[in-house]
C-alpha cells in the first residue's frame, strides 16, 4: 500500500499485483487482506491481480508415499514469476514477516540504473586482452562490463532494539527505528519482549540492531564514473568473486568472518522484468525460473532444479548470492545514510534479538566502521 500510495518516481505508473503465497487454507483470509490492499486504489485491480497460493507446500515421492517438503514452500514464489512474467515490468518476493517499502523499490530502480550505466561506460573503455597477467579481481583493479550486470543492490535485515536505553545520545539521527527517513515503518510492540530472553544491552531503544551482517565480515570498493562513489560488499568478497577493501591482510581484501554467520541473508529479492530475464537466460547456472514439466522427464526435473536446500536458500539468498548458482554480488551505497538505510530492510517479527541476543550490533556502528574503511582504503589508494 505504501508503495501504490508514494510511487516510486516520476518515470513510473504503478500498477499493482499481490500473489500470497500459504503452506495452509489461507483462503479464508481473502476478503481482511483485499480490504488492506483497497488503500491502493485504483492502482490495483482485486479482481484480476489479487492471488492467493494456499496449502502451496509441494510434495515429493519417498519410499512409496508422497510426501510434503515444507522448507520447498520457499520456492514456490518462482512459479508465479515465471507464470506472471508477461504482466509485470518489476518483480519483489519476500518472507512474510519483511517489511518492503516505496523507498526500497525506489532506489533498488535507481541504483540498478547506475550499476547499467556503469556496465555501458566500462563498455566502451579499451579492454584488457585475455592473457596479458593484469588481474581484473583485486580490489583496486578496473571491473569488466558483464560484472556491473552480475550485481544488485543489497537489502540485509534489522530490527529495533526492544530495550535499552531512553535517551539515544548523539548522532543516532536516522538509526533509530522511529525516525522519518529510517527503514523501519514503526517500533515493534514491547509486548513481544520475552522475560528473561533480552539482555541488558547497551544500544538506545528503538535503535536499530543487525545479527547477520556486520563491518568485520564487509568491505568497500569505489566505482568509477558515472557511478563515481564508494560501496559496501556484502559480504567482503560478494559470490565468491567480487573484491573489496576489508582492512585484513597483507594487500587489505581478505575475509575474516565470511560464511552464513556474516552471509547477510535478505529473505527475499527484487528485480525488474529485464533482470529476471538476465539471471534465467544468462547468469544463474540451472537458470533462474523452473523448467517446463512437460517434458520426459516431468517431476523430476523441479527436484533437481530445486535441490535440496533450507528456506534461506530457496528464497532468493543462497541461491541467488553464494558463490555456487547464480553467483550474484551485492553492494550497498555508501554516499549518505539515507541511501545506506535504502539498504535496510525490517525483520518485523522483531524476535531475533531474543532469540540470538549475543549476535546483535549496532547499525549504527556498522555504518561508522564502514566509513572509516572508505577512510583507510583512500589511504592505501594514494600510495604509490
Amino acid at each position: 500500500v505504501d508503495i501504490c500510495n508514494t510511487g516510486v518516481g516520476e518515470a513510473y505508473d504503478v500498477r499493482v499485483g499481490v500473489q500470497i503465497i500459504a503452506g495452509w487454507g489461507a483462503e479464508k483470509m481473502r476478503e481482511p487482506w483485499a480490504e488492506v490492499l483497497r488503500g491502493c486504489g485504483d492502482r490495483i485491480n482485486l479482481d484480476t491481480d489479487f492471488f492467493i497460493w494456499e496449502n502451496a507446500i509441494p510434495e515429493r515421492e519417498k519410499g512409496g508415499r508422497m510426501r510434503r517438503v515444507p522448507m520447498a514452500l520457499a520456492r514456490q514464489h518462482r512459479h508465479v514469476v515465471k507464470d506472471r512474467l508477461d504482466d509485470y515490468d518489476f518483480f519483489s518476493a519476500w518472507e512474510d514477516d519483511m517489511y518492503i517499502g516505496a523507498s526500497h523499490v525506489r532506489h533498488f530502480l535507481e541504483t540498478s540504473a547506475r550499476l547499467e550505466e556503469l556496465a555501458a561506460a566500462a563498455a566502451a573503455q579499451p579492454q584488457q586482452p585475455e592473457g596479458d597477467g593484469k588481474s581484473l579481481r583485486g580490489w583496486r583493479d578496473d571491473l569488466r562490463p558483464d560484472a556491473y550486470l552480475r550485481m544488485f543492490p543489497a537489502f540485509v535485515r534489522v530490527e529495533t532494539a526492544l530495550v535499552g536505553s531512553e535517551d539515544p545520545g548523539a548522532g543516532a539521527g536516522v538509526f533509530l527505528g522511529d525516525a522519518k527517513s529510517s527503514c523501519c515503518p514503526e517500533p515493534h510492540p514491547a509486548s513481544h519482549v520475552v522475560e528473561g530472553g533480552v539482555g541488558t544491552l547497551s544500544y538506545a531503544k528503538n535503535e536499530l540492531l543487525a545479527w547477520e551482517w556486520g563491518a568485520g565480515g564487509m568491505g568497500v570498493r569505489h566505482f568509477p564514473a558515472p557511478f563515481d562513489g564508494w560501496v559496501a560488499v556484502v559480504p567482503g568478497k560478494s559470490a565468491g568473486w567480487l573484491t573489496s577493501y576489508t582492512g585484513y591482510g597483507e594487500g587489505g581484501e581478505e575475509v575474516a568472518e565470511g560464511g552464513p554467520s556474516r552471509f547477510g541473508q535478505q529473505a527475499g529479492w527484487m528485480a525488474t522484468k529485464e533482470q529476471v530475464l538476465r539471471l534465467d537466460h544468462k547468469i544463474c547456472r540451472q537458470g533462474f525460473l523452473p523448467p517446463d514439466t512437460s517434458h520426459e522427464q516431468g517431476k523430476e526435473s523441479f527436484w533437481y532444479w530445486f535441490p535440496g536446500g533450507n528456506v534461506e536458500f530457496f528464497s532468493g539468498g543462497f541461491f541467488l548470492f553464494g558463490s555456487r548458482q547464480c553467483r550474484v554480488a551485492r553492494v550497498m551505497d555508501l554516499s549518505s545514510e539515507d541511501a545506506f538505510l535504502n539498504h535496510l530492510v525490517y525483520h518485523s517479527s522483531n524476535n531475533k534479538q531474543v532469540q540470538k541476543p549475543e549476535k546483535m550490533q549496532s547499525v549504527r556502528t556498522i555504518y561508522d566502521e564502514l566509513i572509516g574503511k572508505v577512510d583507510k582504503a583512500k589511504e592505501r589508494l594514494a600510495q604509490p
